[in-house]
Formats: structure tokens, C-alpha cells, sequence
């Protein structure tokens, strides 16, 4: 076996010495204010943001992401390895950590776990198991459409006490960002069995039961209470209770947030929140998201077919005019498909700079100095990536006329329009991404690995040839400059022009320190204080 480093999956053996409990005479408490009633305490199956919120708090992962990073560290595995062939995995978990019902975290709960993600025949696979499906791409007993088994989770036994060995059926670096994610926190077998797995974590009753640094003490329609374990491996909570209040009117939650009744809270949703970075009671926190916003081209129509011609279209468009009238004040300009902050990502990538006069240039070296008319298409409702997708498009549309390049607008119910977008039937569209577990192949591979109409048949052999390698391969640095390259050479291409990455608003307590903002999901409050 050879090591994979904690933040990347390369060099060196990733071990963490176990953190003793710290004690804290006087823990504050703590309210945040939710915009929504939680659904569901089941990581694995609630898709809505106020149970990530609660979860995060209750749960731990095999591996975490650092904080506000997505690089990886040690979670409840304290070390792991993986074998020369890529294929076989082993976790070495943490001694003495216990689940809240007092059961002990060992590696036949981890296994349940795995098995209830992963096999329908699971007695606790009670439900759709999105995040398994998507993230693993199927269930055990199912294949794809070659015949080969469709999850790439093959096998996962518990080696000893303390060892889960993880088998694939091929070898997939990108596996530690996965089971980073939230989705595949590890639960109590014990509570899930005794509450009932159709049932777990949907009330007072049956609670959600982790190993993370709070524990469900009370759930009412318009609040949840938490209180700290004081047990917990990384160290007790700085704060409890951690109190989760359903307040739906942002304006009402701003003002508790102003009255001290809540030290924290969701702001997406509130009318001019950027009056707040200059108010001394209120700190502005934006949360970076796995979403990118782009301008997709059909390389099958002659005229985007040209590379010229792309770049000149990303000439024209004036995107930090765009994004800043189009998406809003939380939103920032893209360069490339990755958000800034994430690993991966190219802080030296050039961009396009705005300038149609050399724009006009481009064109008229591609064949087209008069420009040409064309098409551009928009979803006909908003998207997490895309606000207001008309006044984008109408927008862009007004910076290619100034070009020359006469784009007319249309939309289409959105079922159709994806259907007319996967059998490359639009020569311009808007659309975007979301890439779940922060690693630069759940953006990459599926744009730019595979050919297919529904991505405008872009094809580059050195690219693909590229996120293939970067997809098999564990040494973290290797895979960093092989991403590095990749942006650089979907730079010079154009396939897509990137527009915008999204942001999360929060507002907290001038008071409030130590939270860390998590750009794959909600971080737990494990690290937050605040001076009362």
C-alpha cells in the first residue's frame, strides 16, 4: 500500500493524533436562524439546505474537508491508505469514538453503513439514495450499459476493529472528496434500526444520532435544540445549547439577529443584505459555492465550430458588468469551471478580457466581418445557477450586437429544452453546474470527458486523455497540474465562455468567531464562540 496525503490523495500516510476532550466550564449558547423547517435528519436522503444545516452538526464523515477549503483531512479515520493498483482502500478509524446512543463507532458500523447506501437488499435501504447513485453511479446488482457493474464501490468489509477496506472496480481518486461529502455521514446503526429506517430522524422521537459534536435534544415545529457532547473526539463545542430557529421572513430575522435572539443566519433570501457590510453589529459572511454559470456553443454549427469565433464572443461579453446587474451582489465573475477556493482551481489562468474592438477582430479573421445572426437560448425559470436566465441572455445578447453578431432569444418549457440541448439542436444556451464533491473531476469529466451532443460535442483528445489519467491516479500533486492544464487548455478553446459562481449569504454576531465557511455544504459549529 502507498499513502495518500490528507488534503489530495498523494504522498505520505495521513495520521491524527486523537484530540482529548476539552473542557468548557460555561458553554454559550448559540441560535441560528433557518429559513425552512428541517425535513429529515438523513444525510443520505434529505436534499434540503435546513437539514444539511442540522445534520452538520450531528454527524460526522470517514474524511472531512478542511475548513473552508475542500481539501481533505481526517475525520473519524485517523489514517488511510491505498493499494499500488489504485483499487483497494483501507481506513484505520479512531479509538474510543462513540455514537450519542452509546454505541461504539467501529468498523462494522461503517460497513452497515456503506451496505445501506450502497445494497437495495439492505434491510435500512429504505429510500432513492441520490448522492450514492450520483456520486458511485448505481447500486450493487445493477451494470451499466457496457455490462460493468454500475457502482464503483464493489466491496467494503471491516478488516478488524478498526480497519474498513473499501474495493473498487477501478480506481477512482476523486473517492475522499466523496465520502467527504455530507451525504455520507456515518449514522448509528443501532438508532436507525430501533427508530426504523423509513422513519429515522424525522421528529423529537426519532432524532438523527451521529457521532458529531451535538447531539438532538428537542425538535418543535419552529426549532430544534442541540446540545454540545462534551465527549467528542476533536474536542467539546465552544457553545451550547445550538439552537435552530425556523424564522421564514428574512426581515424578522434580521431583526432577531439585531435583538441578540439569534447569533447567526441564512440571508440569501434578503432584500439588499450588502447594506449590512458596513453595519458594526452585523459581520457578512459569504459562503463560496460548487456552482458555475456558462454560455454553452455547438461546435457542430460552422460558425462556433471556429475557435476564433468564441473567442470572440468571449471578448464581447462585458461579464463583470454582467454578473454584477444580471446575478447580484453575492455572485462573482468565472474564468473558469472551477469557483475560486476549491482545490484545483488556476489562480494563474488568464482571462478574457473585455474588449470588442478586438472582438471585432476575431470575427473578421474567422470569415465574418459583418458578423452573422444566430440563436441564443435560455431556461424558462431561474436555476441555482442562472437568476434570471432572460435578463442574462437579453444581456448577452446586447454585447454580441455590438459586435456585430445579431443573436435572437428564445426559451422553451424546461423539459423540452434540455431534451433540445442533449440532441445538440441549439447553437447558443445558457445553462450550469453544479459540482457536489468539490473535486475538479465532478466538474471536468462529464464536460469535457465525453462527447456528446449534449455538451456541443466538444472534443479534445489531449484534454480527455488528460482527465482520464487525473481521474485514476492518487498522487495529489500529479492531479493538481494536470487540472491546472486542463483549465488552460479549456481557456484556449472556449467550449464553454464561464460566467458566474454563486455565493451564499450569512449574517452573524459581530460577537461571533470561529466559524469557517464550507464551500461543499454547511461546516458544524464545533469551532464557534462568541463573547456575550
Amino acid at each position: 500500500f502507498r499513502g495518500a496525503a490528507p488534503q489530495n490523495g498523494g504522498r505520505g500516510v495521513p495520521t491524527a493524533t486523537r484530540v482529548p476532550p476539552t473542557p468548557t466550564p460555561e458553554p454559550a449558547p448559540f441560535a441560528f436562524g433557518l429559513n425552512a423547517p428541517p425535513v429529515k435528519l438523513d444525510p443520505a436522503l434529505a436534499t434540503d439546505e435546513a437539514s444539511a444545516w442540522v445534520s452538520a452538526q450531528i454527524y460526522d464523515t470517514l474524511v472531512r474537508f478542511k475548513p473552508g477549503t475542500t481539501e481533505i483531512e481526517p475525520g473519524l479515520a485517523e489514517a488511510w491508505e491505498v493499494a499500488p493498483d489504485g483499487r483497494m482502500w483501507e481506513f484505520r478509524l479512531r479509538e474510543g469514538v462513540r455514537f450519542h446512543d452509546g454505541t461504539p463507532l467501529d468498523a462494522e458500523a461503517v460497513v452497515w453503513n456503506f451496505r445501506r447506501w450502497m445494497d437495495p437488499q439492505h434491510p435500512a435501504h429504505q429510500g432513492d439514495f441520490p448522492f450514492w447513485k450520483g456520486m458511485f453511479g448505481g447500486f450493487l446488482g445493477e451494470t451499466d450499459l457496457m455490462g460493468n457493474p454500475a457502482s464503483l464501490v464493489v466491496a467494503v468489509e471491516a478488516a478488524d476493529r478498526r480497519t474498513v477496506r473499501v474495493t473498487l472496480y477501478q480506481p477512482f481518486a476523486p473517492l475522499l472528496r466523496n465520502l467527504a461529502m455530507p451525504a455520507f455521514a456515518i449514522l448509528s446503526p443501532r438508532a436507525v434500526e430501533t427508530q426504523g429506517p423509513e422513519v429515522y430522524g424525522t421528529d423529537a422521537k426519532r432524532p438523527g444520532v451521529g457521532t458529531g459534536p451535538f447531539r438532538v435534544v428537542d425538535w418543535q415545529e419552529d426549532r430544534i435544540v442541540l446540545e454540545a457532547n462534551r465527549d467528542y473526539w476533536a474536542g467539546a463545542p465552544g457553545i451550547s445549547p445550538l439552537v435552530f430557529r425556523v424564522i421564514d421572513d428574512p426581515e424578522v430575522r434580521l431583526a432577531a439577529l439585531r435583538e441578540g435572539e439569534i447569533q447567526g443566519m441564512i440571508a440569501s433570501d434578503l432584500d439588499g443584505w450588502e447594506r449590512l457590510r458596513s453595519d458594526p453589529q452585523v459581520q457578512v459572511v459569504l459562503r463560496p459555492l460548487p456552482t458555475t454559470a456558462f454560455l454553452n456553443f455547438n461546435l457542430d454549427d460552422e460558425r462556433f465550430g471556429k475557435r476564433a469565433v468564441r473567442q470572440a464572443i468571449a471578448h464581447a461579453i462585458d461579464r463583470a458588468r454582467l454578473v454584477r446587474e444580471q446575478f447580484g451582489p453575492a455572485w462573482q465573475p468565472a474564468r473558469q469551471i472551477l469557483p475560486p477556493g476549491f482545490w484545483g482551481y488556476n489562480p494563474d489562468l488568464p482571462d478574457y478580457a473585455y474588449d470588442p474592438a478586438r472582438a471585432r477582430r476575431l470575427l473578421a479573421a474567422a470569415g465574418y466581418p459583418d458578423g452573422f445572426e444566430t440563436e441564443l437560448w435560455y431556461p424558462d425559470r431561474p436555476r441555482p445557477y442562472l437568476p434570471d436566465p432572460e435578463g442574462v441572455a437579453r444581456a448577452i445578447a446586447a454585447d454580441l450586437a455590438a459586435v456585430g453578431i445579431r443573436a435572437q432569444v428564445y426559451t422553451e418549457h424546461w423539459s423540452a429544452y434540455l431534451a433540445e440541448r442533449r440532441q445538440g439542436g441549439f447553437p447558443m444556451w445558457l445553462l450550469g453546474w453544479t459540482g457536489y464533491n468539490g473535486d475538479p473531476d465532478g466538474f471536468y469529466f462529464f464536460h469535457f470527458g465525453i462527447v456528446a451532443p449534449r455538451e456541443g460535442n466538444y472534443d479534445n483528445r489531449e484534454l480527455r486523455d488528460l482527465l482520464l489519467r487525473a481521474q485514476m491516479i492518487p498522487d495529489g500533486e500529479t492531479r493538481l497540474q494536470l487540472y491546472h492544464r486542463a483549465a488552460e487548455i479549456v481557456r484556449d478553446d472556449v467550449p464553454r465562455l464561464f460566467l458566474a459562481h454563486p455565493q451564499e449569504v450569512l449574517l452573524f454576531s459581530r460577537a461571533v468567531v470561529g466559524y469557517a465557511a464550507n464551500p461543499v455544504g454547511p461546516e458544524a459549529f464545533s469551532k464557534v464562540t462568541w463573547r456575550r
